[in-house]
């Protein structure tokens, strides 16, 4: 199926379960090395991950990325995206 002909077809069902926590923690703002840390894996393999993503959901950059799916009706990761806020990582100084 060519990419422009996806339109209709949800996307996150599209993705394997590692690839939408890692589509989820980019919806957040983080860094391949902080989504390396929270998952436990290397940051090369988030962003080996990461080309998978974007090249089946038809985007090229993080922001492309996470507007499609933020605004994706069936986007539902996992863990509670409340959680993950709450992270040092996130946390102001």
């Amino acid at each position: 199926m060519k990419p422009e002909r996806r339109k209709a077809v949800e996307y996150t069902s599209l993705l394997t379960p590692r690839e939408r926590d890692i589509a989820a923690l980019v919806v957040l703002g983080m860094s391949n090395k902080q989504i390396g840390r929270q998952l436990g894996i290397r940051h090369q393999t988030v962003r080996n991950q990461l080309v998978n993503v974007f090249r089946k959901t038809s985007v090229r950059k993080r922001t492309q990325l996470a507007v499609k799916l933020f605004l994706s009706p069936k986007f539902r990761p996992k863990f509670p995206l409340s959680t993950l806020c709450q992270c040092a990582e996130f946390q102001t100084v």
